[in-house]
């Protein structure tokens, strides 16, 4: 039953992610993309999708009161819950007042994870993550009263000024993340779901986190026992999409974030595909474009920076959020980065990760080539030691008075090597020697025959 909560939670994140980005919820689409659905879990999904687009249609509220709250009028929906903005009676001040979605009452893993999030939110105190100010449950509804932030998500900015935003814009926006993540893993709470439409871009131009329902706390980490994926399937870090002996830490949104930036300066996410399967595959085997194919303007040293964030393995990414925040703020100062482009041994892992076809048709030449290489070294260093070794028995023959002999053996050697000094002076040598003792032999016999 777990895993059939969890997979259903995660398709109808995707559903809602569809409708809040102005598409029709296509119910087909959405299965076809998702064949591992039982046909029980179709239904389900169905009757909660009807419901969402009921509660979507309509912009009048549920009621006109929660306990302290005054409801206004519709913010924004999502998987969990539908916002408002609502004035709180008793401190006269608007809130972003989150209400679970009806359909989710009674159901417990809903309930832990708004519960989680309210914990999660209320232990944080930084300028860049959006504040709670009470949580709750009231008339049956369990409710979040969050800080009310005028403004843009993310994901609305990158659909009204996109695909590509200024770079400048986003570095400081990645900063600022930067180190609102650092401050929330200095106190035990990883994000787990950075993505543009958890991020909330204010009328002063400073960029804040929120939607803290996936968050990891420290003193509750078995979050899904299950194991099965939770978040967004672009934003994803490798270890979230299969987390068998992994660990997920703060490392996981140092990737979260780069993957935001990335599209943000890209125009597209890290990896892309028809169905959340090829997106996983991607972000599992694959290594992204580098940022400058999609978008040259972008510096060498932001596309260093990024391309450290979205590294594969979480021991190569920057080691922690703080990290990620200093050479986001050297890129603004115009200062030297701490990130180092990878290695030319790196490089070629990488390039054979991406090209798994190319690359393996290469390794098979490669194969043959060292083969062919070793048989000609082998060749060569078998007719070094003939060289030496006819070298040194007609250096021999000088001692030994048979010159015609070391002329044999040298002109053998010179068959091998025919510029070699050492050989054709020793060739000489042995002619002069030959010379010579013809001469001796010569005046011998003439002494002989007087």
């Amino acid at each position: 039953m777990a895993d059939e909560h969890e997979r259903i939670e995660a398709v109808f994140e995707e559903l809602v992610e569809l409708v809040l980005r102005g598409e029709a919820p296509d119910l087909e689409g959405l299965f076809a993309r998702h064949p591992e659905l039982s046909a029980a879990e179709r239904e389900r999904l169905a009757v909660r999708a009807r419901i969402f687009a009921g509660a979507s249609d309509a912009e009048r509220l549920p009621f006109e009161r929660l306990g302290d709250f005054q409801l206004l009028r519709r913010l924004g929906a999502g998987g969990m819950g539908v916002v408002y903005l609502a004035r709180q009676e008793s401190l006269r001040r608007l809130t972003a007042l989150k209400l679970m979605r009806p359909e989710l009452a009674g159901d417990a893993t809903a309930a832990r994870r708004f519960e989680r999030e309210a914990r999660a939110v209320a232990q944080l105190q930084h300028p860049g993550i959006v504040g709670v100010y009470a949580a709750g449950e009231e008339q049956g509804v369990r409710f979040l009263a969050l800080e009310y932030l005028e403004g843009q998500s993310l994901d609305e900015l990158l659909r009204a000024e996109g695909p590509r935003l200024e770079p400048t814009r986003v570095v400081r926006w990645g900063r600022e993340l930067a180190e609102a993540l650092s401050s929330a893993h200095a106190q035990g709470v990883v994000h787990r779901d950075v993505k543009p439409s958890n991020v909330r871009i204010g009328l002063d131009g400073r960029a804040r986190l929120l939607d803290f329902g996936l968050a990891q706390l420290a003193d509750a980490s078995a979050l899904s026992a299950s194991g099965s994926f939770r978040g967004t399937p672009y934003y994803a870090s490798p270890e979230q999409v299969d987390p068998r002996g992994k660990t997920i830490d703060a490392r996981t949104d140092v990737y979260s974030l780069g993957a935001t930036l990335y599209q943000c300066l890209t125009g597209q996410p890290p990896f892309e595909g028809a169905s959340s399967a090829e997106v996983f595959h991607g972000i599992l085997t694959r290594e992204p474009l580098r940022p400058r194919v999609l978008a040259p303007a972008i510096s060498r040293d932001l596309e260093t920076v990024l391309l450290k964030a979205l590294e594969k393995d979480p021991a190569r990414r920057y080691a922690s959020a703080e990290a990620f925040a200093r050479d986001l703020a050297a890129l603004l100062e115009m200062r030297p980065i701490a990130a180092r482009p990878p290695g030319s041994f790196t490089r070629v892992v990488k390039w054979t990760r991406r090209n798994r076809g190319t690359s393996a048709a290469a390794g098979v030449a490669l194969v043959l080539g060292l083969a062919f290489l070793g048989l000609l070294i082998g060749q060569r260093m078998q007719a070094r030691r003939r060289f030496e070794a006819e070298l040194a028995r007609a250096a021999a023959t000088r001692a030994t008075d048979e010159s015609e002999e070391g002329l044999r053996a040298v002109e053998r050697a010179l068959a091998l090597r025919p510029e070699d000094g050492r050989a054709l002076a020793l060739r000489a040598q042995l002619v002069r020697d030959a010379a010579k003792t013809h001469a001796r032999e010569s005046l011998d016999r003439a002494r002989a025959d007087s």
